[in-house]
């Protein structure tokens, strides 16, 4: 994240997804001096802890990080299909698998899916699907499309040791502003905000190929998580 981008969404600058604990990313928020005064802090380690773990390779109960995000498997594709959000297209609030489906009125599912599913993108499949948005008490109060048929497509992942949401939600992108030039539209503002500076705004309307946007993503990630080493209390799986 650009600090000039900084916002409630988006507040240090760290990757979509970073890689560590509460405890580990607090220690870097002070290491790093990203807050003043620094507070003191104390982190204490939870015993027997496995990073490797699934979520559901724990006894452990789910808590709603956020409405929209039920369970596992929307939490999964959550980091790439929230930059949904930043566009004209449904992220599927407003239905029972949001962030699962997105789609819009003047979407033809079935091209999507095709030209989606051509890329192969490791563990994932995507598959047509259509549904309506309606206003659902406590997560969706008024979603896009509201009471109107969307078109689109469904992400069901295959493998989720190989699935890469930020990866699918950049091809995404780039396909959506591919096909539906006429159409789609980035909300350039929103999309900033969640993606933390202006650069992927600019990639999209430029019509880079995702394969380039990524290969930058890549670089970044790799210099960020050579930073986190002394902050970190568990080994990285």
């Amino acid at each position: 994240m650009n600090p000039v981008q900084q916002s409630f969404v988006g507040y240090y600058p760290i990757p979509i997804r970073y890689g560590l604990t509460v405890g580990e990313l607090a220690q870097m928020i002070i290491g790093e001096q990203w807050i003043n005064p620094a507070p003191v802090l104390k982190v204490i380690p939870v015993e027997n802890w496995q990073p490797g773990l699934w979520f559901d390779n724990t006894d452990l109960p789910w808590i709603k990080p956020s409405p929209n995000i039920p369970d596992l498997p929307t939490a999964l594709v959550y980091p790439g299909i929230c930059l949904i959000e930043g566009t004209n297209v449904s992220e599927g609030r407003g239905t029972r698998q949001p962030f699962l489906q997105i789609g819009a009125p003047w979407i033809d599912g079935t091209e999507l899916a095709d030209a989606m599913n051509q890329f192969e993108l490791p563990g994932a499949r995507f598959q047509t699907v259509s549904f309506t948005p309606v206003a659902i008490p406590g997560m969706a109060a008024n979603p896009k499309y509201e009471g109107v048929t969307c078109h689109g497509i469904a992400i069901s992942v295959t493998n989720r040791n190989q699935y890469n949401s930020v990866a699918c939600g950049i091809y995404l992108l780039s396909t959506l502003k591919h096909l539906y030039v006429e159409s789609f539209e980035l909300k350039e503002r929103w999309l900033t905000k969640l993606w933390g500076s202006r650069s992927i705004v600019a990639a999209i309307n430029e019509q880079i190929p995702p394969d380039r946007i990524l290969a930058d993503i890549s670089r970044q990630s790799a210099a960020f998580n050579q930073s986190t080493s002394k902050y970190r209390i568990y080994p990285t799986p």
